[in-house]
């Protein structure tokens, strides 16, 4: 019989990027698949968000931690706080490494450069 347990809720920070205010808000992962095909590991949480972890590297997952140390692209897809789970109404962040080792975080209000030296693509914190 297995006893593992894994860290399966809490805030959500992407290359050191908060997802909202740091520990403001609790996302409860439901179920996570990782595809050899398409080098990608799905992790889905329980108001219908998305996190899509392209070519991730160093997964760790234990009772503590949940972590995803590097990868080549993040997609953060969600739903307004309002609750309006209409698929239109779905918000997406990109988070995408580039070529000379920068982040860069694409949403609907234009890119920015993430500072990420020392982080993690993605943490459930």
């Amino acid at each position: 019989m297995n006893n593992f347990t894994i860290k399966n809720s809490g805030t959500l920070r992407f290359w050191g990027d908060w997802f909202g205010r740091p520990m403001d808000n609790l996302h409860i992962l439901t179920d996570s698949v990782f595809s050899d095909e398409n080098d990608t590991l799905t992790l889905y949480f329980g108001e219908g968000e998305i996190c899509t972890i392209y070519c991730p590297v160093g997964i760790v997952l234990n009772e503590t931690e949940y972590y995803v140390s590097d990868a080549s692209k993040v997609v953060w897809q969600y739903y307004p706080a309002s609750g309006n789970h209409n698929p239109g109404n779905q918000i997406t962040i990109e988070y995408e490494k580039t070529d000379n080792a920068r982040v860069v975080k694409k949403t609907k209000h234009g890119v920015e450069e993430i500072k990420f030296k020392g982080f993690c693509a993605f943490e459930l914190c």
